[in-house]
């Protein structure tokens, strides 16, 4: 069974990037340490990092990293994200990884810088405007997400201000499930322009670093409480769109897109989340 085919069931499934890179390593000749032993010199490795932590073992599935998943971890979570069939055809190209290799590992960016960058951007921009940083990594489903967004904008609690957080949620699609063109920050942004939709004074952004989000063209997207009346507007149906994981072409007709091309990296996505005062 093709590794390309064994990932995507996984991240369908709801599989987290530290679950897909576990068993990405233990169906590669190369990640998980193994591609240092094709080295008879001292090895540096620059690394940008794409996962919370920075755990150099994960970025890219840890190439010249030593690997402290095993075997058994591989097949505990294909057991357990993939259907009784699919799980044994995958199980059965599994192989060992490297644990130890000597490799120098060097951090050169990650999550957090980029998080950190886009919060001193807009303190730079947005004069007057209160900016604070979202320690917490962003996980979980995005319609969970997007309803715990929609606390911090309407909610008791809310206060005005911009939020900069940075992470990667996921989107689980129902097996056999329409999908159409977009990716989990443009679902994301949907899905929270639905239920902002004619409530005033607040905006959300929420891209992908890489410039790239899932099939889109765009990195992401920037929506307000106006977004899901011009979806509407331009002819299109906002409920629909969402539940055929559809995100592109409605967003596209309410000029939300934020279209970057491929930027050369991938520090996960960012999010901003923006209050204004009452």
């Amino acid at each position: 069974m093709g590794k390309a085919r064994v990932a995507r069931e996984l991240m369908a499934a709801g599989a987290p990037i530290a679950e897909l890179n576990t068993v990405r390593k233990h169906l590669s000749k190369v990640k998980g340490g193994q591609l240092a032993a094709a080295f008879s010199c001292g090895v540096t490795a620059l690394v940008l990092s794409d996962v919370v932590g920075d755990a150099f073992d994960v970025v890219g599935s840890g190439p010249l990293a030593p690997d402290p998943t095993t075997l058994d971890d591989a097949a505990a979570i294909l057991e357990r994200r993939l259907s009784p069939a699919t799980s044994e055809l995958a199980r059965a190209a599994l192989v060992e990884t490297a644990k130890s290799t000597g490799v120098r590992h060097v951090l050169v960016a990650g999550p957090a810088l980029a998080r950190d960058a886009a919060a001193e951007v807009a303190r730079a921009r947005l004069v007057g405007v209160s900016v604070a940083v979202d320690p917490t990594p962003v996980e979980g489903e995005v319609s969970a997400l997007a309803a715990a967004y929609a606390a911090r904008l309407w909610g008791t609690e809310a206060r005005p201000g911009l939020t900069v957080a940075v992470g990667e949620p996921v989107v689980r699609t129902p097996a056999g499930a329409r999908t159409g063109i977009g990716g989990r920050s443009l679902q994301l942004a949907l899905e929270l322009a639905r239920l902002g939709r004619a409530k005033g004074g607040w905006a959300f952004l929420a891209a992908g670093t890489d410039g790239r989000d899932g099939s889109s063209k765009a990195a992401g997207a920037l929506v307000d409480g106006t977004s899901w009346e011009r979806i509407g507007a331009a002819g299109l149906d906002g409920e629909r769109s969402l539940a055929e994981f559809n995100a592109e072409p409605a967003l596209e007709a309410a000029g939300c897109l934020v279209v970057t091309g491929p930027t050369g990296n991938n520090l996960q996505d960012l999010h901003l989340l923006f209050v204004g005062a009452k």
